[in-house]
């Protein structure tokens, strides 16, 4: 038996594993590191000519008769129900389609999706596996980029990368010199974008997934698995670029859409603090919370930190030393957030022996700057994806954090 590996993919769909000892549903969530998306998936453009956008996955009898016209058209709606996530539903025509020895390899694959969607892990390893051995005897016998699209998925999903590489390098040559003409359809543009993501062409993929956006928005194509995978791989190479504002915006948009996970959220989180959008950044962590309550300690220390950053008001751009947080060594930050928590307990330590009222003015100023260092620091900190909690809780600061009526000169009644 193959066992098929874990791979991360757009919550559309699931981590999964073709070992029949699978019983729980897998956490999704985002691989940091966009090359190992591993599993996508097909679908026919719902808004025009469905029948035309599907015709590489069932193809009309050579006699033309009716019958042939309506396997397409129980095929066209499994693939419909596919794209708008209405796996269980899909999954019954795909069955009957199957029954009747009707399936193709881009097909078989989707039934073995809709499977590992409904938690049968017995199911979607049979139909994975049998996805690609249809998909290798199709890729030998003629020329689809969508068999090509579908063939590179499924050997990436056992762990044979160099094989989809080549699958997606022939692909992608072929539409390059002329011999397959230029992806029309937006699922072809996606389909390209996604083989050239195989070969690690980034470059090349991100016009062609911007390019399927844009043709699904003009024809208001509701299609979120694909949009959302799209958007991720996009924002994250937009991050990988330190082109915060356009991976914010694409974030939002993934969020958008429903269904997406609390790494999602914290990514687009972190987007907003390069941003310098404190409160923005708390609603997105504050999302990431309730998504994933099991794993909540980060974005709840996250949230609070941007909230302590919206009351403090414009940050400092550079820490203390004059360098800027960005540039700042992981041991600077910390020693930054301890530096003016000791400010602060010390301001307080010396109002409470009695000042005077223009000694007292100035102490609040000296905390208002600290407060400013020490969220800077801490939001740094915490969009490094260093454990802000763990920090705080050993600094001795983590009240801190949590409550932002603290920073002040006036000492505790």
């Amino acid at each position: 038996m193959i066992a098929f590996r874990v791979g991360s993919v757009p919550a559309c769909g699931i981590r999964w594993s073709g070992r029949s000892k699978m019983r729980q549903p897998l956490r999704i969530h985002a691989d940091r590191s966009a090359t190992r998306l591993a599993v996508a998936f097909g679908l026919a453009l719902t808004v025009t000519a469905t029948a035309c956008a599907h015709r590489s996955a069932v193809e009309p009898g050579a006699s033309g008769t009716e019958p042939a016209r309506a396997e397409a058209t129980v095929a066209d709606k499994a693939v419909n129900l596919y794209d708008e996530g209405r796996y269980d539903e899909a999954r019954v025509l795909l069955e009957q389609l199957d029954a009747e020895g009707k399936l193709t390899g881009p097909l078989l694959y989707r039934l073995g999706f809709c499977h590992g969607q409904a938690l049968d892990a017995k199911g979607q390893t049979e139909f994975m596996q049998r996805a690609l051995v249809e998909l290798q005897k199709e890729a030998a016998t003629g020329d689809s980029l969508e068999v090509s699209f579908f063939l590179a998925n499924a050997l990436n999903n056992v762990d044979r990368a160099a094989d989809a590489r080549k699958v997606a390098a022939d692909a992608t040559t072929r539409i390059e010199n002329g011999t397959w003409p230029k992806p029309a359809q937006p699922i072809d543009q996606f389909r390209l974008a996604k083989l050239y993501q195989d070969q690690g062409r980034t470059a090349d993929a991100v016009p062609h997934y911007r390019a399927a956006l844009a043709q699904w928005e003009l024809v208001g194509a509701q299609v979120p698995g694909y949009q959302k995978w799209s958007r991720r791989y996009l924002g994250q190479d937009s991050i990988a670029r330190a082109d915060f504002r356009q991976a914010e915006a694409d974030f939002r948009a993934l969020t958008s859409l429903g269904g997406a996970s609390a790494s999602d959220f914290d990514r687009l989180a972190v987007c907003r603090v390069r941003v310098s959008d404190w409160q923005g950044a708390a609603d997105a962590w504050r999302e990431a919370e309730k998504l994933d309550p099991a794993n909540s300690d980060r974005p709840r220390y996250c949230r609070n930190l941007a909230l302590l950053a919206a009351t403090a008001g414009t940050l400092p751009s550079t820490n203390p030393k004059g360098t800027a947080w960005t540039a700042t060594s992981t041991e600077d930050l910390e020693a930054t957030m301890a530096n003016e928590a000791k400010t602060l307990r010390d301001a307080r330590t010396e109002a409470a022996a009695g000042i005077t009222p223009q000694r007292k003015a100035e102490l609040e100023k000296t905390v208002s700057t600290a407060k400013g260092n020490f969220a800077a620091a801490g939001l740094e900190y915490a969009a490094r994806y260093l454990d802000i909690r763990q920090t705080a809780f050993t600094g001795g600061y983590a009240p801190l954090i949590f409550h932002p009526e603290e920073w002040t000169a006036e000492p505790p009644s």
